[in-house]
């Protein structure tokens, strides 16, 4: 029998044979336990989200960015729209913005 297992059956044990009071006790704090990591496991995804939300607005400004020194050097809008991804519309107030 492995430690791991061995601890696993003295805890079950303590648990089985511990007062009512003992065992309101013990799942209050499992409780806290369960929902403090599972708010570190939240704001973690969190940040993810607001990582990868960043670097695609990142990625979208320099596309912007890209499109917008096309336009100074007389791309046309097509050549534009194919090279960088960005739609016609975008291009097209890039365009007039720069006018």
């Amino acid at each position: 029998m492995s430690d791991k297992s061995l601890k696993g059956a003295f805890e079950q044990w303590e648990y089985l044979s511990a007062s009512a009071d003992e065992k309101i006790a013990y799942e209050r704090r499992l409780k806290q336990i369960m929902d403090a990591a599972a708010k570190d496991k939240e704001y973690e995804l969190r940040v993810q989200d607001a990582e990868k939300e960043g670097m695609e607005k990142g990625k979208h400004e320099n596309k912007q960015a890209v499109a917008a020194s096309m336009v100074e050097e007389d791309f046309d809008i097509e050549t534009i729209v194919r090279l960088t991804g960005l739609d016609m519309e975008t291009v097209q107030q890039i365009k007039e913005n720069q006018e």
